[in-house]
């Protein structure tokens, strides 16, 4: 998995690498069925995945419901581990923005993102790729939003400060996440102009 995020990063083809992390995390996930990790990295690996297809323009409803596949059968009881949440609050702002982009209503996956970031949160207040998904998923909810809405500013106010506080918790995610911020600090400084 982390040569398929390397070479995704890279901008290069990770299919190979993702297709062996499958494996690896399906096997690993058969032996040990109550291992909530396992799922969560199947989880991870269909997200790196689903991330190849939308820069390639590939993406399909069925790449969403794979990555969803491995930890909606455990949702049914409340989980200790904030990974669960986040890794599904990651899915969730993907699969917004690719709605979005093909102008279809994205509010039902901004609001179970958005729980699912703070369920991460209410778990690891400090977590940041929680924290940069809670982020996101503001913004998306921001660009949604009518032009000058009070709900498009306080969206923007509240993507501004998630990202900010993803990056001061890990400043590695700047290159993920840095232009993000930017987009949410201009669209704050466009309604303050206005």
């Amino acid at each position: 998995m982390t040569q398929a995020l390397y070479l995704l990063r890279q901008e290069k083809d990770p299919t190979k690498a993702i297709a062996v992390a499958r494996g690896f995390f399906r096997k690993s996930s058969e032996a040990s069925p109550w291992d909530v990790d396992y799922r969560v990295e199947q989880t991870r690996t269909e997200t790196l995945a689903l991330r190849w297809a939308l820069a390639n323009g590939k993406a399909d409803s069925a790449m969403f419901d794979a990555a969803f596949a491995p930890l909606v059968p455990i949702l049914a009881k409340e989980r200790a581990n904030p990974q669960v949440y986040e890794a599904l609050a990651e899915v969730y702002e993907l699969r917004a923005g690719w709605l979005l982009e093909r102008k279809k209503n994205a509010e039902n996956e901004l609001a179970m993102g958005l729980v699912m970031a703070n369920k991460a949160l209410a778990i690891h207040p400090t977590l940041a790729t929680a924290l940069a998904s809670k982020g996101a998923l503001h913004l998306l909810r921001a660009r949604a939003a009518a032009r000058g809405a009070k709900a498009r500013t306080q969206a923007a106010r509240e993507a501004k400060a998630s990202l900010e506080a993803a990056l001061r918790e890990n400043p590695l995610l700047a290159r993920e996440r840095g232009a993000a911020l930017k987009e949410a600090e201009r669209l704050l400084s466009q309604e303050g102009s206005e």
